[in-house]
């Protein structure tokens, strides 16, 4: 929501969704990207933050500081969330063995990430798919171009 809320219904044994949403508040802004992942529900906002919520109960385990402008996108990538933002950066984040999330790499681009999309080439190669502001569109070899 416009606020910073992400509103979640949980499935019951009785109807597809339970009829009383659970709000989680947090974000000083708007929302602008979410991703579920590894358990997780990681989302992004015009505050520079990413937070993680476990899904189970819904409560916030971190809150990521990694940017200077809005975060657009977020995306679970094998171990890694990959967060873009309208910094002209690309962070990469990764959990640790004691549980929490550091910042593994941080990419340079050239103008403001609007959104991400993840795949796999044609020889089964894995590709991130870039958007700018630009209206540009940049494809990255994963993990070799972004991973250190």
């Amino acid at each position: 929501m416009e606020d910073g809320t992400i509103l979640s219904w949980k499935s019951t044994s009785k109807t597809s969704f339970s009829e009383e949403a659970t709000s989680l508040k947090g974000h000083k802004g708007s929302l602008l990207s979410l991703i579920v992942g590894a358990k997780k529900l990681f989302s992004g906002s015009i505050d520079h933050t990413i937070r993680v919520c476990d899904l189970e109960s819904l409560d916030c385990k971190h809150v990521l500081n990694g940017h200077t402008g809005d975060v657009t996108s977020v995306m679970c990538w094998d171990q890694y969330l990959l967060c873009g933002s309208l910094d002209k950066m690309i962070n990469v984040w990764g959990a640790t063995k004691s549980g929490n999330i550091e910042e593994v790499y941080k990419h340079d681009v050239d103008d403001a990430v609007v959104a991400f999309c993840g795949m796999h080439d044609e020889e089964e190669k894995p590709i991130l798919l870039c958007s700018y502001k630009d209206n540009g569109v940049c494809l990255y070899d994963l993990p070799s171009q972004v991973f250190f």
